[in-house]
C-alpha cells in the first residue's frame, strides 16, 4: 500500500498544480523501470535473503525508485521525455541590440544567462495552462527581434510558466507580462515594459531608459541610480515629490518610469 498511497499523491499533485501533467508521460516512458519492479516482485515470492523475507523489500524498492522519478522529474532529467521542451536561441556574440517579448498568463522568471546562448527557455515544471514555449525570431543587421509564444498544441505539455535566461551580452528592450521575477542585474537594459505583478531587479541604465509598469510590482534599484516617476509610487525616504511624480536624489542615466493610473508601484533601493 506504501508505493500505491505514493503514487495516488503524485496523481493527487497534478491538478493541485505541483506537477505539471507531463509527469504522465514522463511515468509511462519509465515503464521498464515499473515492469522490473513487477518481475522482482514476482520472483520474490516465497523467498527469503537471510532472515528477510524478499518480499517485504519490494515496497521499500518501489518507494525508491518513485522517489528518484519523481526527483528526475523536478531536476529535469534527460531521462524525462519533458525535459526536451528547453528551448534554446542562437549563439551569441553576433547581435549587439535585440529585444525580447514575452507574454503569457502564467510565471516568468528572467536571470542573466551563462549558457552561451542569445537566450535559454525552460518551462517551469509546475502545473498549468502555459503551452511550451516557441520563438518567432527576425534579425536585422546587428539587431534581433524575439517573440516567444506558447505552443497552443502543446497537449499534455502544459506548465506554469518559462523560466528565462537571457544573455548579457547585446543591449536588450524587454516586453514582459504574467507573474514576474526578473534580476535584470547583469543585463543591459534600454527599455521595458511589464504588465502583470512580481518583482524587478535593474541595475544601473546606459542611457535614459523608459520604464512601463502595467499592474502591481516591486522595483529595485541600486542605491544612487536616478530615477524619475510618473504617476504614483510608494518610494524610499529623501525622493523628491514633483507635479506628476517623484524624482530620486541618484545623478547619470535614469530609469524614467510610468505608472498608469490603477497601478502600483514600490520602488526599492539596494
Amino acid at each position: 500500500l506504501i508505493p500505491a498511497g505514493l503514487l495516488a499523491l503524485i496523481l493527487v499533485g497534478i491538478p493541485a498544480g505541483l506537477f505539471s501533467r507531463a509527469i504522465v508521460v514522463d511515468f509511462l516512458a519509465w515503464w521498464p523501470a515499473w515492469l522490473a519492479i513487477g518481475a522482482i516482485a514476482y520472483f520474490a515470492r516465497g523467498r527469503r535473503i537471510g532472515p528477510v523475507n524478499a518480499p517485504a523489500l519490494v515496497p521499500l524498492l518501489a518507494v525508491a525508485m518513485l522517489g528518484v522519478f519523481v526527483w528526475g522529474y523536478i531536476a529535469g532529467w534527460e531521462a524525462m521525455p519533458s525535459a526536451v521542451t528547453r528551448l534554446n536561441g542562437p549563439q551569441e556574440g553576433p547581435a549587439t541590440t535585440a529585444s525580447l517579448t514575452a507574454r503569457i498568463d502564467g510565471e516568468v522568471t528572467v536571470i542573466e544567462s551563462e549558457l552561451g546562448f542569445l537566450y535559454s527557455v525552460v518551462p517551469t515544471r509546475r502545473g498549468g495552462d502555459v503551452g511550451v514555449p516557441e520563438a518567432l525570431e527576425s534579425v536585422q543587421g546587428s539587431h534581433t527581434d524575439v517573440e516567444l509564444v506558447p505552443d497552443p498544441d502543446a497537449g499534455l505539455y502544459k506548465f506554469s510558466g518559462w523560466d528565462i535566461e537571457m544573455s548579457s551580452v547585446p543591449i536588450w528592450e524587454l516586453d514582459l507580462a504574467g507573474v514576474i521575477e526578473a534580476d535584470l542585474t547583469r543585463v543591459v537594459i534600454t527599455a521595458i515594459r511589464v504588465d502583470g505583478s512580481g518583482v524587478l531587479i535593474l541595475g544601473v541604465p546606459p542611457t535614459n531608459a523608459p520604464v512601463s509598469v502595467l499592474g502591481e510590482f516591486r522595483v529595485s534599484v541600486p542605491a544612487g541610480t536616478a530615477v524619475t516617476v510618473t504617476g504614483s509610487a510608494t518610494v524610499p525616504a529623501g525622493w523628491q515629490q514633483t507635479a506628476d511624480g517623484w524624482t530620486s536624489p541618484g545623478t547619470g542615466p535614469s530609469w524614467e518610469i510610468t505608472v498608469p493610473a490603477g497601478s502600483s508601484l514600490v520602488l526599492e533601493e539596494s
